[in-house]
């Protein structure tokens, strides 16, 4: 998955018929978190699109999949989704942005609480 999105993101960035970027996840969860070997451009690929970007949240956003979301442009989320950073509990820092990004969306407590 982490593979197709980045060709996606390439794709966009070079199609000029493309004029913006709306991802969602497959199922009930937007995505629980990535692989270890995914290449940590995944996330500032979507970053600097040039084009807007919108992270539709169907469902769960956690970790890595939180972190993908946050870097879009607009979020938009159902009621009942769910979202957590965890890679602390696991002995691992958040690695895509998460410690920058989330203070700057939700505030420094939240984000402290968050995390």
């Amino acid at each position: 998955m982490a593979v197709r999105l980045l060709e996606l993101f390439e794709h966009v960035e070079d199609d000029d018929a493309a004029h913006m970027l709306a991802i969602t996840g497959a199922g009930s969860a937007f995505c629980i978190g990535l692989d270890d070997a995914v290449d940590p451009r995944l996330v500032e690929s979507l970053a600097v699109l040039s084009k807007p970007t919108v992270a539709i949240i169907n469902g769960d956003a956690f970790d890595e999949g939180l972190e993908l979301a946050m870097a879009a442009d607009i979020r938009v989320a159902i009621s009942s989704a769910r979202f957590a950073i965890t890679q602390i509990k696991r002995g691992t820092m958040p690695h895509f942005g998460a410690t920058q990004r989330l203070p700057r969306l939700i505030g420094a407590a939240n984000a402290i609480r968050l995390m």
